[in-house]
């Protein structure tokens, strides 16, 4: 279900992280590879977004560890490299 009251970056956000997961077999994104896919000004930025997206609950992220955030709502797939599409 779509969140009506997500702010516009927040969605960006959200939709850099999925991109990001699908084009790299599930791995999450870091912070400045947020900033640059969806060109905010600085980490800051993206880091209230990402406190606005876990605080909605669609994602999660385990604190002090890089790479781990989880989509939680929604729903989202990747392909492997080595799987084929049919």
């Amino acid at each position: 279900m779509i969140d009506t009251k997500m702010h516009p970056s927040s969605r960006m956000v959200l939709e850099s992280i999925v991109r990001f997961k699908r084009e790299h077999d599930g791995v999450s994104p870091t912070v400045r590879e947020i900033q640059a896919d969806v060109g905010m000004s600085s980490t800051s930025v993206v880091q209230r977004s990402i406190e606005d997206l876990i605080d909605r609950g669609h994602i999660t992220i385990m604190e002090g560890q890089a790479r781990t955030i989880q989509v939680t709502s929604g729903s989202w797939h990747y392909k492997r490299n080595n799987e084929r599409s049919e």
